[in-house]
């Protein structure tokens, strides 16, 4: 995730975040790193780590997303802009995993739709057979009604 110095995590960053944890399950979380721009030079990126918003970017996604809580997992926050590239880009090639990430599970819109369809026209299917043996029992006790 690419974020500004200035940004925190709204409501479309969250949504976001909730949408990739959706598709990704847990592995998501386990992969997931922020880099900060706009910390253009070694005073800045100072400010930056003086000011604590490494702390307060993690408690902001813990506050936000209990399963981080769970992991016991901070999510890496990596400032960088145009002076401190060089010295950055090196924690951001140590926080990618060496170990490739495979989803196997995952489902985008098209195939969660179509699941969703398929268990909505199971359930009619259902209340159609109901109905229908309402009928019947409808007519039968009709019958009974006018031998009477």
């Amino acid at each position: 995730l690419v974020m500004s110095d200035r940004d925190r995590i709204d409501d479309s960053i969250q949504q976001m975040l909730s949408e990739y944890e959706r598709l990704f399950h847990v592995e998501f979380w386990k992969h997931l790193m922020i880099v900060m721009t706009g910390v253009d030079d070694d005073d800045d990126l100072q400010d930056f780590q003086e000011e604590g918003h490494v702390d307060d970017i993690q408690n902001e996604l813990k506050q936000k997303f209990d399963i981080l809580k769970a992991l016991d997992r901070d999510i890496p926050v990596i400032p960088i802009g145009k002076r401190t590239y060089k010295k950055q880009i090196s924690l951001i090639v140590d926080n990618v995993p060496r170990k490739k990430f495979i989803c196997d599970a995952l489902k985008g819109p098209y195939e969660l739709l179509q699941e969703k369809h398929a268990e909505l026209l199971e359930k009619v299917q259902i209340v159609d057979q109901t109905l229908e043996n309402l009928r019947r029992n409808i007519t039968e006790e009709g019958k009974k009604v006018e031998k009477l």
